[in-house]
């Protein structure tokens, strides 16, 4: 798979640079950064572009089912939620993996059973600036999966799971699939806490 830069994302038109300044301002601020998209709409390619602007001295956490991000080093540390190994549920092994120092999380494919955790773990301040992927098809509906995961799978309440999930994404990016082979950037917005849950602001 190509190991495509955001300079490569730029120079195709998948990442305009207005996008590209918001992503990296929210990376550089340490604020968790929410990549969605149907399945082929490119959301790996740029998460995994976007893992390029974390410094490189920043300890990472990357939690990769299929190998598709890729992301290798001294300070890169992978780990599969799901497939072959230890008779874990998925949540007990983001849990476990989630349990040691602080450091940035990078996450392929947000799924239910361990969505709390995850949001949990965000919430607690101790992985600032991390990198989120979801299957949605807009930031709202990406926003809704992990509430609606939240609140089902610990029992919370609906908005309290809404309130969680506005405090811990601060960047909402959609890629959408526009042709065969053509993937392109089609919505960034703020993420804004607010009554109910959360109000996004275009970036």
């Amino acid at each position: 798979m190509a190991n495509y830069t955001v300079g490569d994302l730029i120079e195709s038109g998948a990442l305009t640079p207005r996008a590209l300044q918001s992503c990296a301002e929210s990376i550089r601020d340490a604020r968790t950064v929410l990549v969605t998209g149907i399945t082929g709409s490119g959301k790996t390619t740029l998460l995994r572009a976007l893992a390029g602007l974390v410094p490189p001295g920043e300890s990472m956490l990357v939690l990769d089912d299929c190998g598709d991000l890729g992301l290798q080093g001294p300070q890169r540390r992978p780990v599969a939620v799901r497939g072959p190994g230890p008779a874990r549920s998925p949540r007990e092994t983001a849990a476990r993996a989630l349990d040691g120092a602080p450091r940035v999380l990078v996450i392929d494919n947000v799924c239910p059973p361990e969505a709390g955790t995850v949001l949990r773990a965000l919430g607690s301040g101790r992985h600032a600036g991390s990198l989120l992927g979801v299957g949605a098809e807009s930031v709202d509906g990406a926003l809704r999966s992990l509430a609606a995961w939240w609140s089902q799978g610990d029992g919370l309440a609906w908005a309290d799971a809404c309130r969680g999930v506005a405090e811990a994404i601060r960047l909402g990016v959609g890629v959408a699939r526009t042709a065969p082979g053509i993937h392109r950037v089609a919505e960034v917005a703020h993420v804004k806490a607010a009554k109910g849950g959360w109000a996004l602001h275009a970036a």
